[in-house]
């Protein structure tokens, strides 16, 4: 297996490139791939559509099964599965994070709706653990609750490929053109002026 990180930073605009270092680095071609599996989200807007626009131009030139995840899903299955509650979030930005809550378990079982939310409400919620891409941010003010522990996950690719057998993974083609929104993007059509 190889696996490779770089910033969110224009890391859309790179990914066919990563993708071919990757492949480089594990001695194979995209012929020799089995099956392909993505993130569904959430996550930014630009980089669910790349990504997810890229796999799917892949699953039909390779004609190989494509399967997604969400992301909240896949951050729940980090933590031991001791039946704690969890709380997996993305900071959104703007002062708003995308959250799901979750028992721990082998697979994680969601115990609530994915939703957005304030950092105040994810600092109410009754979880031992809160898991997340910005989650550090959030150490200040937990801190002074004491029981929770805040962990900044690192790459997630390995740990979705061990999600693949507990039957968590949706491998229906049409999940590819799915990503998982919690919000509206931050740019829409201009409306028309009226005319009187």
């Amino acid at each position: 297996m190889a696996e490779e990180a770089v910033g969110l930073e224009h890391s859309s605009g790179r990914l066919l490139s990563l993708i071919d270092q990757v492949l480089h680095a594990a001695g194979i071609r995209p012929r020799d791939l089995d099956a392909l599996v993505g993130l569904r989200g959430p996550g930014s807007f630009t980089g669910l559509r790349v990504g997810l626009a890229t796999l799917q131009g892949m699953q039909q030139s390779l004609q190989i099964p494509a399967a997604t995840l969400s992301t909240f899903e896949v951050l729940a299955s980090l933590v031991a599965p001791d039946g704690t509650i969890i709380v997996a979030c993305v900071d959104a930005l703007r002062g708003q994070w995308l959250v799901q809550g979750f028992l721990s378990g082998t697979p994680p079982t969601p115990i609530d709706e994915a939703r957005q939310c304030s950092a105040e409400e994810i600092l109410a919620a009754p979880a031992s653990q809160i898991i997340g891409f910005g989650s550090s941010r959030l150490d200040r003010e937990i801190a002074e609750r004491g029981n929770v522990v805040v962990v900044e996950p690192g790459p997630l690719a390995g740990q979705a490929l061990r999600l693949l057998s507990t039957g968590l993974a949706d491998w229906h083609a049409d999940s590819l053109t799915k990503p998982l929104y919690l919000r509206p993007p931050a740019v829409g059509t201009p409306s028309r002026p009226r005319r009187s």
